[in-house]
């Protein structure tokens, strides 16, 4: 059913295989709904387990959320030099960054999403703690959300 990380979490509790996510993006795949289903299933048998939700971020997040904004930016600024062909100058291009706070909400993000979905399945949200999201291990982890019981 689950699988159960044989690892305890920040807090002391038993890690759940984290709900993972494409770098940069906020949305649920089949595979991570079959997840929850399950995990739903389990808080529905189990009414006293409390669960922990963590959205974590990671630098795949950041260089896809980069990526994105480049390629706006760039499609606004051909679009822009079409408007103004007539014109010699060309606008120089903005830099695009991405900052550790963009990315501490895509993880607030994504630690909303699974709450809500929760909810939305009958979970009670007194059963639903989240934590505030940091930047530990974003160099190596992958873009998830932790889970502990």
């Amino acid at each position: 059913m689950l699988m159960v990380a044989e690892m305890v979490g920040k807090e002391g509790g038993v890690m759940l295989e984290p709900i993972a996510f494409s770098a940069g993006q906020v949305e649920l795949g089949k595979e991570q709904g079959d997840y929850l289903s399950k995990l739903t299933a389990l808080l529905q048998e189990r009414p006293n387990i409390v669960l922990n939700i963590c959205g974590g971020v990671s630098e795949q997040d950041r260089a896809a959320l980069l990526a994105a904004e480049q390629a706006a930016a760039s499609d606004a600024a051909v679009a822009k030099s079409k408007e103004k062909a007539h014109e010699s100058q060309q606008t120089p291009t903005k830099k695009v960054q991405i900052t550790n706070e963009q990315l501490l909400t895509l993880a607030s993000e994504r630690t909303d999403l699974i709450k809500e979905w929760l909810i939305g399945q009958g979970i009670e949200a007194s059963r639903l703690f989240t934590c505030h999201p940091d930047m530990e291990g974003a160099e190596k982890q992958p873009p998830q959300v932790e889970l502990s019981l």
